[in-house]
């Protein structure tokens, strides 16, 4: 029972006799080697005539099989804390056996840097505890105070009559009021001050942690306005909702940096502003949320459309031949729900338009269908590159002609997104863009 330390009761493997007939003449009593029998001895006399009662030999009564208490004991409580503040620590003892735990006593020595109100001037806890019945937990909360800076530690003890006694540690790293660890976050964004209407501007996001202590919680949330700008996230996975990103940074480490890149493409030549925040709490106690924000402006410009060599000047300002237009069969979709956009380009001019040339780009949100797609006899398919249609050039088109081209699209996450379109030709040296924002809705109303 109990070896090397364990808490295994004693167990009867086997029991068994022997009788042994001792004669009293000379000859030995040795067994046989010949096969034959032994001789028979005759008893042993105490007196002339009365032979020795020899006493049956009784087997070793059965041992009844019964319960045994086990004690689990577990020390748990905050990592960190402050001089003059609080340090808990809650016990938690659990019988995992099948019978009563009696005769419980616990025991808590601790650090001179730990005071228990109740005791101030001892350095251990000593108590006895009620009986645990099998399968039942006992938990105790001790209000400890902190005095001293430094690694402060509980050694408890448990002791109980079923079984050995059961020891478990829990240390407190305790800090001066003075030098508390303060924690601290940046949020930055970081890009082109300038962009060109039709191209793409790519946005840092880089988040830190410059603060004495570890953060954890820590929410970020970009806004890019829906009018102005498309992002395109590169993580994949990753909702664009109304032209917000939300992320969410399970722990940063003090020093410890997370940087994302979200290429946009360029709407309409404006200015607009992208706008980071970001919130988090420390990994210390007592925990304090922390928020930080940033943003950036952006001028994009109109862009400038250089001709062919040997095309003539540009026609003059406000006479622009060409015209694209946007729309939607219904400007509200649902998610799954397939539906078309359709964009029409118009030469408004009383001459032809040559080498007239289509671009379509398309949100994140919504997937076209390349193939499927419907536009002037004998033109092929057009090709989908970084979330763009690009058509083949018509050679031309007539003075009041109007091209239409039929895009089956299929929205894929909620949101209101726009869809941009941008028509040139070799006679224009500004590009003519419209742009129509479609809704996205996830559950039918």
């Amino acid at each position: 029972a109990n070896f090397g330390g364990s808490e295994a009761p004693q167990l009867v493997v086997g029991a068994g006799t022997t009788l042994v007939n001792w004669g009293s003449g000379s000859q030995p009593y040795l067994p046989t080697t010949t096969g034959q029998p032994l001789p028979t001895v005759p008893p042993v006399q105490s007196s002339p005539g009365v032979p020795i009662q020899r006493n049956p030999i009784t087997p070793p009564p059965s041992l009844p099989t019964t319960g045994r208490a086990r004690l689990e004991l577990s020390v748990t409580g905050d990592p960190q804390a402050t001089v003059g503040g609080p340090a808990p620590v809650r016990i938690t003892i659990r019988n995992v056996g099948d019978a009563p735990a009696t005769g419980i006593v616990l025991n808590d020595k601790y650090t001179p840097g730990l005071v228990f109100p109740a005791k101030p001037r001892s350095e251990q806890i000593e108590r006895a505890l009620p009986a645990i019945p099998p399968g039942q937990p006992y938990e105790e909360v001790l209000a400890f105070e902190v005095t001293k800076a430094g690694r402060q530690c509980h050694t408890v003890t448990l002791s109980y009559a079923e079984g050995s006694p059961v020891t478990q540690s829990h240390c407190v790293n305790v800090i001066d009021a003075a030098t508390r660890l303060e924690g601290q976050m940046t949020v930055d964004v970081t890009g082109p001050a300038e962009g060109v209407e039709g191209q793409t501007a790519t946005f840092t996001i880089t988040v830190k942690n410059t603060g004495q202590t570890a953060l954890m919680n820590i929410f970020t949330e970009e806004e890019y306005p829906t009018a102005t700008l498309q992002p395109q996230p590169r993580e994949p996975n990753v909702p664009v909702v109304s032209g917000r990103i939300a992320r969410q940074i399970p722990r940063l480490e003090v020093g410890q940096t997370r940087t994302f890149e979200v290429p946009c493409l360029l709407l309409r030549a404006t200015r607009t502003i992208v706008v980071v925040r970001a919130q988090a709490e420390t990994d210390t106690a007592p925990r304090r949320p922390i928020e930080t924000a940033d943003e950036l402006s952006i001028d994009v410009r109109q862009a400038q459309s250089q001709p062919p060599a040997g095309v003539g000047p540009a026609l003059p300002g406000g006479a622009n031949p060409l015209s694209v237009v946007v729309s939607f069969a219904t400007p509200t979709v649902f998610v799954g729900a397939r539906s078309t956009a359709e964009v029409t380009v118009t030469n408004k001019s009383s001459a032809p338009q040559n080498q007239v040339t289509l671009r379509v780009f398309f949100p994140p949100n919504v997937t076209p269908d390349p193939l499927a797609v419907q536009g002037p006899v004998g033109m092929p398919a057009p090709q989908l590159v970084n979330d763009a249609l690009t058509f083949q050039p018509l050679a031309a088109l007539a003075p009041g002609e109007t091209a239409r081209f039929v895009i089956p699209i299929s929205p894929v996450q909620s949101g209101i997104v726009p869809i941009l379109a941008q028509a040139v030709s070799s006679t224009v040296r500004d590009g003519v863009k419209h742009s129509a924002d479609l809704e996205i809705i996830s559950n039918r109303r």
